[in-house]
């Protein structure tokens, strides 16, 4: 927490009446707070003391905010918000925010649309700030982010373990179904939506082990152990443009997402698997963290 003074009280004293004033609980209040509840009624008293108000009518069950604690509340409330926008706007114009961050994202999807409206909030508080796109195969993004030729990566579920393991920071950004893709002449593509099931009866089209060996064991394979059937594999490619173009029977698929580009979409249906889990994850390297904070946190 800030510590200055404003009229006779600090940044801590309101941040500590407000959240009394929205728990009307001293211990709840001290525990997110992570203060000592005796420490948090003296600063309340405090503050009471150097404005010349009571703000609470204190009882055994709980407080509550007098007309004038009322008042008060609605107006730091307004303070507070100016406070940490005048910061960010002092740390943007101290740290030059005017550099242009370099996005990685995987080849053949549509991934920087899920990052978009963050970086347009970004945008439209900072007019300086600017972004480019680079592709890469998934294999290069965690390289590319570790050797800093990008500042953030945008990458799938599935690489979630391999972030972990390399170290790197990383989120969930979004979070969709998986997607079954097929011919539109495929029964199940009359289907508004299908489920795990479903996909006992198809031939599956996938990405080489030696390609996407996470792939295989976190989508794939975890398909089938989880529902109790083995995945009947058509056919391994060696990448993941070239699993649209070998769908050439009826009861082939392939497994993705929605953030799968698709060039054959007159010929394909994409249809959205019930109880799956699929997203998008972000990782960035440190020199982005202050963005990063505030696209995620303060939009």
């Amino acid at each position: 927490m800030w510590n200055f003074d404003i009229a006779g009280i600090t940044m801590n004293q309101i941040q500590v009446f407000l959240s009394v004033a929205a728990t009307e609980n001293m211990s709840q209040s001290a525990e997110e707070l992570h203060m000592s509840k005796s420490s948090l009624s003296k600063c309340i008293h405090q503050m009471e003391s150097n404005l010349c108000l009571v703000l609470f009518i204190r009882s055994r069950q709980r407080l509550k905010l007098t007309p004038a604690g009322m008042e008060l509340k609605k107006g730091l409330q307004d303070v507070t918000a100016m406070v940490e926008q005048a910061v960010m706007r002092a740390h943007s114009c101290q740290y030059s925010m005017k550099k242009t961050i370099v996005i990685g994202i995987p080849l053949y999807t549509t991934m920087i649309e899920a990052i978009r409206p963050f970086l347009e909030k970004r945008k439209e508080a900072f007019p300086d700030f600017s972004w480019r796109v680079e592709y890469y195969t998934f294999e290069e993004l965690p390289e590319k982010l570790l050797s800093k030729a990008v500042d953030l990566i945008l990458t799938a579920h599935f690489f979630e373990e391999s972030l972990e393991q390399k170290g790197l920071s990383y989120t969930w950004l979004c979070e969709t179904p998986l997607t079954a893709s097929m011919l539109k002449t495929n029964p199940l593509a009359q289907r508004p939506k299908i489920y795990v099931e479903d996909l006992k009866s198809q031939r599956f089209i996938t990405p080489s082990p030696r390609v996407l060996p996470d792939f295989m064991d976190y989508v794939i394979n975890t398909l089938g152990t989880e529902h109790g059937f083995r995945p009947d594999i058509a056919l391994y490619v060696s990448s993941t443009e070239a699993l649209e173009l070998n769908i050439q029977h009826d009861n082939e698929i392939f497994i993705s997402d929605k953030y799968m580009k698709m060039s054959r979409s007159k010929e394909i249906q994409m249809v959205p698997i019930t109880d799956t889990r699929s997203g998008v994850l972000l990782s960035w390297n440190d020199s982005v963290r202050e963005e990063i904070d505030w696209m995620l946190y303060r939009t």
